[in-house]
């Protein structure tokens, strides 16, 4: 909404419209992680962090969610770093071949994005790799200052 106001981008693990696109959103939608989930969510108050994340990308539909992304563009001129789990953490070995690839493809669409993995994370790279991420972000504030001459 606000491109003039984004200096730069860091995805962590994202899920993407890549990763849709690879394995089907009928194939998703009945997903324990991206589609039906195997956990009670009407008590709200005792889900865990992670089970609210859950909800909350997949509460009104995956297929809405999906759709949104697709009209998202990712404004030029600015630096894209997408870090990617090294370690597997989906259930199925093809389910983590795909997560992957999406990230690859993501990557490849964005102008000067750099792929980076977290070779010692699962999806979950801010409590296992924080300091990849923290570099991460000083990277690409260190290149926006250098693009901006500041």
């Amino acid at each position: 909404m606000y491109p003039n106001k984004v200096s730069g981008m860091v995805f962590v693990d994202p899920f993407s419209t890549e990763f849709v696109d690879i394995l089907g959103i009928d194939y998703l939608k009945d997903h324990p992680i991206a589609g039906k989930l195997p956990f009670d969510t009407s008590k709200s108050e005792k889900l865990t962090k992670i089970q609210r994340a859950l909800v909350r990308m997949v509460s009104d539909g995956l297929k809405r969610k999906t759709e949104i992304m697709r009209n998202t563009t990712i404004p030029e001129g600015i630096p894209v770093r997408l870090i990617t789990a090294g370690i597997s953490f989906l259930p199925k070995p093809e389910e983590q071949a795909a997560w992957r690839k999406a990230h690859e493809k993501l990557a490849a669409k964005i102008k000067d994005a750099k792929l980076i993995v977290a070779e010692h994370s699962g999806h979950m790279i801010p409590f296992q790799q924080p300091k990849l991420i923290v570099d991460t972000i000083i990277e690409v504030i260190k290149l926006r200052k250098n693009d901006i001459g500041g």
